[in-house]
C-alpha cells in the first residue's frame, strides 16, 4: 500500500502529525506486507522522499534532490512504478492524501474561465524555479491516465475532500476495483490513521467498510464543529451500469 502525500501546501504541518499515525498504525503490521508513504512537504530542506513504514518506524528507501510537482503525472507514475518495482507484491492500493476537488469546476484567479481541478493542491513554492505562482491539481482524466500505467490497484482510498462523487468513480473505474471517500469536506487532519491502517491490508473487499467505520468511530467530529462525516465505498465494475440506466433516464426525460 503507497499513501501518497500531497503537502506542498497549507496542510504541510498535517503531514507530520499524520505521518506519526501511520506509524502507530504500523505497529502490529505483519512482515509479509509494505507499507509505503511518498511525501512532498512544503520544506526548503526536506526534499520529497519515499520511506517505508514497519513495527520499528518509517525509514527512508529513496531521497530526492530537487523538489518537482509531484502531481505532475508522467512524476506521479514514475514514483507509484519505483515503488511497485522496489516492493512487488501479489497485489497493490493506494491511499491519496491532501487536498482534493472531485468535480467541482473551480474559477482561476483573476480570470473568468472555469477549470476542473481534482487532486493535489501542489504549491510548487519549493521547486528550484519557486513555482509559477499557481497551485497545481492533477484532474480526474489525468490521474486515470497516470494510474493506467501502474499494476492495477484493489483499491483507492481518498483522504481528501469531494473525491467521492459519480464521475470520479467512473473515470477511475478501469484502474482499481474499489473506490473509497468521501462527497464532502473532510477534517484537516484527515483519518485517525492509527486505526485505519491495519484495515489496508484486510481482505479487498473487507477493506472499505473498515475503513469507514474506523474513520468514523475515531474521530472527534465536535473538534470540527460538524456532527460526522459521509463516507462511502464503491465497487468500480458497477460503474458502467451505472452509465446505461443514467443515460436512460436522461433519454426518457429529455426531448
Amino acid at each position: 500500500v503507497l499513501v501518497y502525500m500531497c503537502a506542498e501546501n497549507n496542510l504541510s504541518s498535517y503531514q507530520y502529525y499524520d505521518s506519526i499515525a501511520i506509524v502507530k498504525g504500523a505497529a502490529n503490521l505483519p512482515d509479509n506486507v509494505n507499507l509505503i508513504v511518498f511525501a512532498d512537504r512544503t520544506s526548503k530542506s526536506i526534499k520529497p522522499y519515499i520511506a517505508r513504514v514497519d513495527k520499528d518506524g518509517m525509514h527512508i528507501v529513496k531521497s530526492y534532490n530537487e523538489d518537482f510537482y509531484c502531481i505532475d503525472k508522467e512524476k506521479m507514475s514514475e514514483i507509484i512504478n519505483w515503488t511497485f518495482t522496489k516492493y512487488p507484491a501479489d497485489s497493490y492500493a493506494m491511499a491519496f492524501w491532501g487536498h482534493g476537488n472531485g468535480w467541482v469546476m473551480a474559477h482561476e484567479k483573476n480570470t473568468v474561465n472555469a477549470k476542473r481541478k481534482a487532486y493535489g493542491y501542489d504549491s510548487g513554492v519549493d521547486n528550484p524555479d519557486g513555482g509559477d505562482g499557481n497551485n497545481k491539481f492533477i484532474d480526474i482524466p489525468e490521474l486515470a491516465d497516470a494510474l493506467s500505467k501502474v499494476p492495477h490497484l484493489d483499491y483507492i482510498f481518498f483522504d481528501c475532500c469531494q473525491m467521492m462523487c459519480a464521475e470520479v468513480t467512473y473515470e477511475l473505474r478501469n484502474v482499481c476495483d474499489y473506490i473509497i471517500g468521501s462527497p464532502a469536506e473532510i477534517p484537516g487532519r484527515g483519518a485517525p490513521y492509527e486505526y485505519v491502517v491495519p484495515d489496508f491490508f484486510l481482505a479487498k473487499d473487507n477493506v472499505g467498510k473498515a475503513i469507514v467505520d474506523d474513520y468514523i468511530k475515531n474521530t472527534d467530529f465536535s473538534l470540527y464543529d460538524v456532527d460526522g462525516l459521509p463516507l462511502s465505498v464503491v465497487k468500480t465494475s458497477n460503474m458502467e451500469n451505472l452509465l446505461a440506466v443514467t443515460q436512460n433516464a436522461i433519454d426518457t426525460v429529455m426531448v
